[in-house]
């Protein structure tokens, strides 16, 4: 596959920043040269049903290799903001499981329609007749895995699986964070606060770009602290050291470590107390009205 730099190049710092779990392991992974040489690219048929906000059905000639935690391998080449990163459920904790059920009646209050989302969309189709859907701003996302019906033949109503309880307050974040985009008709960034390593990481990933653009770690060490000031031996050897060790951190993420982060889960983000309240993992709001 020939490499497009453009495409390669990872998002802004700005973007970087506010990256959630799901787009950092993306970044880890189409580093990853196995990957990019791996035979399950290709094997989605993409078409467009619009192209203002952007939604897309892909379906899935066959699955992918489990190792790399995707339900759908998309083009290394492609940056988050460009991809669409279909997480295996057993691998990322907020992957919601529902249904989609026919409606009761034109009132009924869960109905999804997917011509009334007003954001990036795509829906994947797998082999089995499961569908995933996935809504994104480029930085997060919130993905729904649709394990009986379809949301391809007109409106909808959601009904949720109840099949692990270990998982309910991360399905139930998701939930809450998808009825808030349906009903603000934009997407809930807000409800996405920063992670606590994204400052580190960011590092991590420009410390593996600037080597595989050539550059020895003292180079690095230059492009990534040198602040202009006049530094002895001591100094540069404890800067190359630190870039060691970021190049250490990252090719373990590039190497399969992005899976267990990400199976974590989102303790990183969402118990960070920034843009997003402390959630109690034993309760869960409905309206006004916290249950336990």
């Amino acid at each position: 596959m020939k490499k497009n730099t453009d495409d390669l190049h990872p998002p802004t710092d700005a973007t970087l920043m506010r990256m959630g779990l799901s787009a950092w392991s993306w970044e880890w992974l189409r580093h990853n040269r196995s990957y990019a040489e791996s035979p399950d690219l290709g094997l989605g048929k993409k078409r467009v049903l619009r192209t203002d906000p952007l939604l897309t059905v892909i379906e899935l000639k066959r699955n992918p290799s489990p190792d790399w935690g995707l339900c759908f391998a998309e083009d290394p080449q492609r940056p988050y903001q460009r991809a669409a990163v279909f997480w295996r459920p057993e691998v990322d904790k907020t992957v919601c499981p529902v249904t989609a059920l026919a409606l009761r009646s034109k009132r009924d209050g869960a109905i999804i329609d997917l011509d009334r989302i007003k954001v990036t969309a795509s829906v994947l189709v797998m082999p089995s007749g499961e569908e995933h859907l996935l809504v994104c701003d480029g930085a997060n996302a919130i993905q729904l895995h649709i394990m009986e019906g379809t949301l391809l033949d007109g409106p909808k109503r959601l009904a949720h699986v109840l099949n692990d309880f270990g998982r309910l307050p991360e399905h139930f974040l998701t939930l809450e964070r998808f009825g808030v985009m349906l009903a603000r008709k934009r997407f809930p960034s807000a409800m996405f606060p920063p992670l606590a390593h994204a400052a580190r990481w960011t590092l991590m990933l420009r410390a593996i770009e600037l080597e595989a653009a050539g550059l020895n770690q003292a180079e690095i060490a230059l492009q990534l602290y040198d602040n202009g000031d006049e530094m002895d031996s001591f100094a540069t050897d404890w800067r190359r050291s630190r870039v060691r060790r970021l190049l250490d951190k990252a090719h373990a993420f590039i190497e399969g470590g992005y899976l267990k982060t990400l199976m974590r889960g989102s303790k990183l983000s969402w118990q960070s107390g920034q843009g997003y309240p402390h959630r109690d993992p034993n309760s869960f709001t409905i309206g006004q009205k916290s249950i336990r």
